[in-house]
């Protein structure tokens, strides 16, 4: 699986399925949780299968370099188009205060 996330504060991985995995920090706050479900939400709008399920088959699913392109450009988006797309929840009228994901089920700790 080709892996992204940011600064440690969590992980996205898209499998050899083409299934979209998230892993937070313990320490992760609502922001934090909400830019980790948007890029997975980013990477699965985005994935092609095809290209996925090629890298599975050359045994691994991180050697594919679509794969890894779209990891990078999952990446790039989070850095320079979250922003910009949260700004334009928000002036739609939506909250990101208090979107969280029950904390024991989906934080794990790292060093």
């Amino acid at each position: 699986a080709q892996r992204g996330g940011a600064a440690g504060e969590y992980f996205v991985a898209l499998d050899a399925k083409g299934r979209v995995l998230v892993a937070l920090s313990h320490a992760a706050g609502e922001e934090v949780q909400l830019r980790a479900y948007v890029h997975a939400l980013y990477l699965a709008r985005h994935a092609d299968v095809a290209v996925v399920a090629a890298a599975g088959a050359a045994g691994g699913g991180g050697g594919s370099s679509g794969v890894k392109a779209l990891v990078d450009a999952s990446e790039r988006w989070v850095r320079g188009g979250y922003g910009a797309w949260l700004g334009g929840v928000e002036a739609a009228g939506w909250s990101s205060a208090g979107a969280s994901l029950p904390r024991a089920a989906w934080t794990g700790k790292w060093g």
